[in-house]
């Protein structure tokens, strides 16, 4: 996809467009971008492109390039890339459900504590 002008109708799509830009300048670092593309397998003027603000990659592409052998700097984060992108729910809405969840599953193994102390309490008192 190729995105030059900013019109109404992909204002959002630019703006994703600025936000990955920035987070692949990031990415990249000090490295030269040919070394970039080396590392991840997309051709360094694809990043060059991405860089440039002329294309939103698709969640393929930012997979390969915050995979393990990509090498990516700066801390930047697949996570971070496809909430830019817009293919992603934000992270912390993510990270607070996961919080929940482990409340949850602390909570139920107090319960089965609890449950199991009061079955020996009832072992104890019918014998």
């Amino acid at each position: 996809m190729y995105y030059t002008r900013k019109t109404e109708a992909n204002t959002e799509k630019y703006q994703a467009i600025e936000k990955v830009s920035e987070l692949i300048k990031k990415l990249v670092g000090e490295r030269s971008v040919r070394k970039t593309g080396e590392d991840s397998g997309v051709s360094a003027s694809y990043i060059i492109g991405v860089i440039n603000k002329r294309y939103l990659p698709s969640a393929d592409v930012l997979r390969r390039l915050t995979c393990e052998s990509a090498k990516p700097r700066n801390g930047i984060t697949l996570e971070q890339l496809m909430v830019a992108a817009g293919y992603q729910e934000k992270v912390t809405e993510i990270s607070s459900f996961q919080a929940v969840l482990e409340e949850l599953k602390q909570k139920i193994e107090q319960q089965r504590i609890i449950i199991e102390q009061q079955r020996k309490i009832i072992d104890q008192l019918t014998k």
